[in-house]
């Protein structure tokens, strides 16, 4: 039996930049946050199947993101932040 890994990305979204970084694997790097970067970016997260990924939502720099990683609204996830603004 193989024993699967479930992948957690977390991506900090900026204005220029896209920092990444996977869990339990340790990898992160940046992007630059434009169509290349974000395309290549979607590359990488395809070719690891990971089970969620999290952004750090910045003054909707994260729309692009979450389009061109193809990312739909997750029903559990509020458009918020944590202190309700």
């Amino acid at each position: 039996m193989t024993d699967s890994v479930e992948l957690s990305v977390g991506i900090d979204v900026a204005r220029e930049t896209l920092a990444v970084a996977i869990l339990p694997t340790g990898e992160i790097w940046t992007e630059q946050n434009d169509e290349g970067g974000r395309a290549e970016l979607a590359r990488m997260l395809s070719e690891r199947t990971p089970s969620r990924v999290v952004l750090e939502a910045t003054g909707g720099y994260e729309s692009l993101v979450v389009a061109a990683l193809g990312l739909g609204r997750d029903p559990g996830c509020g458009g918020e932040s944590a202190s309700g603004a």
